[in-house]
This record gives C-alpha cells, sequence and structure tokens, in this order.
C-alpha cells in the first residue's frame, strides 16, 4: 500500500484494486496522492493501457498535443474510436477533468467496444443530482452510469456533475467500471 493512503479510509480498496490489475499506478516515492485531480490526459492513457496499447496507424490532431508527449498516442488513439472529443481543435490534455467528463469518456469507451448502453430506467433522482448543472452531452451517459453501479459509490447521496475528480474518487469509479466491463464483455 501506499504511504499517504491510509488502509482505513472508504477509497483503499479501490486504490489497491486499480494498482493491482495495472490501471493506475503511484505517482513515485511510495505515494499515489489520492487528493491530486486528475487531467483529461490521463483518462485517455488508462484506457489505451486497458485496451493493449494499440498500434497507431490514423491520425487526428489536436493544435494542443504534441507528438512527442507521453499522451499522444493515447489522445489519438481516443479520438479516432470517437471516445473523446476536443474543443475547437484542442484537446485540453493538462485540464483537470470533471465527473460528467470522466463518465461520458467512460460510456463513449462502453460503446465502442460494442456493449449495450442503453438505458430504460434512471437513477440520477435518487442522487440528488442537479440535472439542470448538467451538460446536455453528459445526461445520458450520468443515467447510464447510475443504472449500472458506476457512480454509486463515488459519493452517496449526492452526484456533482462538475466537480473536479481527484486520483481517489477515479479508483472508485474505475473499480465499478471494470465490473461493468467485465460483466459485459
Amino acid at each position: 500500500m501506499y504511504s499517504d493512503v491510509s488502509p482505513t479510509s472508504n477509497y483503499a480498496q479501490s486504490i489497491n484494486y486499480v494498482t493491482q490489475e495495472n490501471i493506475m499506478s503511484g505517482v513515485g516515492n511510495g505515494k499515489f496522492a489520492p487528493k491530486k485531480n486528475v487531467q483529461r490526459a490521463m483518462i485517455t492513457q488508462i484506457l489505451y493501457n486497458y485496451s493493449g496499447r494499440p498500434t497507431i496507424n490514423y491520425y487526428r490532431k489536436f493544435s494542443d498535443v504534441k507528438s512527442n508527449s507521453w499522451y499522444a498516442n493515447s489522445v489519438i488513439w481516443a479520438s479516432s474510436n470517437n471516445i473523446v472529443n476536443g474543443y475547437n481543435n484542442k484537446f485540453s490534455p493538462n485540464n483537470n477533468i470533471t465527473l460528467e467528463q470522466v463518465i461520458t469518456i467512460l460510456y463513449n469507451f462502453a460503446q465502442s467496444k460494442g456493449l449495450n448502453v442503453n438505458v430504460g430506467y434512471t437513477q440520477l433522482q435518487e442522487y440528488n443530482v442537479d440535472i439542470q448543472k448538467m451538460s446536455s452531452y453528459a445526461k445520458t451517459p450520468m443515467e447510464w452510469a447510475a443504472a449500472n453501479g458506476i457512480i454509486n459509490t463515488y459519493e452517496p447521496g449526492k452526484i456533482v456533475p462538475k466537480k473536479k475528480i481527484n486520483r481517489e474518487g477515479l479508483s472508485m469509479i474505475f473499480q465499478n467500471y471494470m465490473r461493468y466491463l467485465q460483466n459485459g464483455e
């Protein structure tokens, strides 16, 4: 375990899971940095690694993604597979990512894997989500995530779509998401 993760914390199990499954790793010096915010590039890298780091033989350029950056292949792969989108020809790889953005990317990834993402019933009302403040693009993915238990333990009783996601929150989401993927494949 990491020196900055208490074994009794509500996220210790999730951090242990994502570490053992090679989904996420520490930040060095025996630390995980659970409170550190997650950037957009990190999500593409996690999904790219999970997919076996496929060969990139296509190109879609964002003006702010340099070809020699550590995340270039993952962003190109994710954008070429309609998993992520940019804004005005930019990806903003270093911007902190919000809950609704993470969930939309995971929803798009599930679709790209051919999983059924249709939701007949939404549980968003049960989580006291302020739907009026949610981005329109995120409503269906957020409904899907709630219905499939992907965000049910992230913040019980309250989901804040525009909240920035930190590494502990992402580990909890990914533990639930991996369970979803394994059941769907």
